[in-house]
C-alpha cells in the first residue's frame, strides 16, 4: 500500500513522457514527466529504504523531491513562456539541501530536517507561484497559479500538524 502513491506518480510520469513523444512542441510536458518521475524515485527509495542508512536515505530522497519541485516549476513557467529564474531557484534549493544535510550528518534531527525540507520547498513554490500569478493571461493560467499556491501552502500545516510538543501524550 505504501508504494501506491509513488507508483501512481510514475504512471503520470510515463504518461506525460508519452504525450511529449507524440507532441514534441509541448516542451513543458517533458518537465512534467521529469517532475512526476523524480517524485516517484524519491518516494520509492524512501519507502523501500534504499540506501539502508537512514541519513543517506533521507538526503537522497530530499534531492529527488527538490529536483521534482524544480522540474514542476520549470514546466509551469515554460507553459506560460516565461524566462526561467534558475539562479534564484537553484540558490533556494541549495539552501534547502545544505540545511537537510546539516540535520542528517552534522546534527542528526529528523524533525528539523523535515521542517527545513518542507518549509524550504514550500517557500520556493510560493515565490515561483507569485511569479506565475503576475504572468497569468487567461483562466487556465490562473488555475495553474492557484494550484501552485495551494501546493506551496499545504507544506506548512502538513509539516506542523503531526508534530506535538515534547512530552505531550497522544
Amino acid at each position: 500500500m505504501a508504494l501506491l502513491t509513488p507508483l501512481r506518480s510514475l504512471v503520470f510520469g510515463v504518461g506525460f513522457f508519452s504525450i511529449w513523444c507524440w507532441w514534441k512542441r509541448l516542451r513543458y510536458v517533458l518537465y512534467l514527466a521529469a517532475s512526476f518521475t523524480l517524485f516517484a524515485v524519491g518516494a520509492i527509495g524512501q519507502t523501500l529504504g534504499i540506501p539502508h542508512d537512514l541519513a543517506w536515505n533521507f538526503m537522497l530522497s530530499a534531492m529527488a523531491y527538490t529536483a521534482a519541485v524544480i522540474a514542476l516549476l520549470d514546466a509551469c513557467q515554460k507553459r506560460l513562456g516565461l524566462k526561467p529564474r534558475y539562479a534564484a531557484r537553484l540558490s533556494m534549493a541549495a539552501l534547502v539541501l545544505v540545511g537537510v544535510a546539516y540535520f542528517c550528518f552534522v546534527h542528526p534531527d529528523l524533525k528539523a530536517r523535515l521542517y527545513v525540507m518542507n518549509f524550504g520547498l514550500g517557500v520556493l513554490t510560493l515565490v515561483d507561484a507569485a511569479y506565475l500569478g503576475r504572468a497569468a493571461k487567461n483562466t487556465m493560467d490562473r488555475v495553474v497559479y492557484w494550484v501552485m499556491m495551494a501546493l506551496g501552502i499545504q507544506g506548512f500545516p502538513r509539516t506542523l500538524l503531526p508534530c506535538r510538543p515534547e512530552g505531550q501524550q497522544r
